[in-house]
């Protein structure tokens, strides 16, 4: 009789514990989303591999022509925010890489229309404007 007991009372917890692991499975830690300066190779590969492109913006910091394609890459960045990542940088040149699980490209200061369509074309779920070259 007591076996019973002891048996029902470990399967009893047993179940409870079991419901408490179930609903923090909810609550896990969400990938990082928006603009960055800095990321670390495991942010990169976390980012990367939960479906995000990264653009990763490198430009001077008195790149007066630059502010158009920043202003461009940043509405991206918030307009699909579930899916484009900006890291912007200062550096001596312009550079913007694109990065994403279908590979990745590297442009100099480029027009709207190419960034649009190197994104189209590295998006692991593009828009359907992009059919007509749009984001």
């Amino acid at each position: 009789m007591q076996t019973k007991k002891y048996l029902g009372t470990v399967l009893l917890a047993l179940m409870l514990l079991s419901s408490f692991a179930f609903v923090g499975s909810f609550y896990r830690q969400p990938t990082p989303t928006g603009s960055f300066s800095e990321l670390t190779p495991e942010q990169e590969r976390q980012l990367i591999n939960s479906g995000k492109t990264i653009v990763f913006f490198n430009r001077p910091a008195n790149c007066t022509e630059c502010q158009e394609v920043a202003n461009y890459l940043q509405e991206l960045s918030i307009g699909y925010a579930d899916q484009i990542v900006l890291v912007e940088k200062d550096s001596d040149s312009v550079v913007i890489l694109v990065k994403s699980a279908y590979g990745q490209k590297v442009l100099g200061l480029a027009t709207k229309q190419r960034i649009t369509a190197v994104l189209c074309e590295l998006m692991v779920n593009p828009p359907a404007t992009c059919v007509s070259g749009e984001l």
